[in-house]
């Protein structure tokens, strides 16, 4: 993956460009009854996470992206 950044003038042209890629340039968490489904546009990874948080901390590993050390 580059380390580009990337402006995209709709959210449907930044959907198109993520659903072409094989990359993991796109994650989800969608809250299903009392938990979250969290998938990537690499078809690699999907999991069950207790909470949104969690979703978005296991998200944020499977793309190699670090969080920020807290202020």
């Amino acid at each position: 993956m580059s380390d580009d950044n990337v402006m995209y003038d709709s959210p449907l042209e930044f959907m198109n460009d993520a659903a072409s890629s094989e990359e993991c340039v796109a994650q989800s968490a969608i809250p299903v009854g009392d938990a979250y489904v969290c998938a990537c546009v690499c078809d690699e990874w999907q999991v069950t996470a207790a909470s949104l948080e969690e979703g978005l901390t296991l998200a944020k590993r499977h793309a190699g992206v670090q969080d920020p050390s807290p202020a």
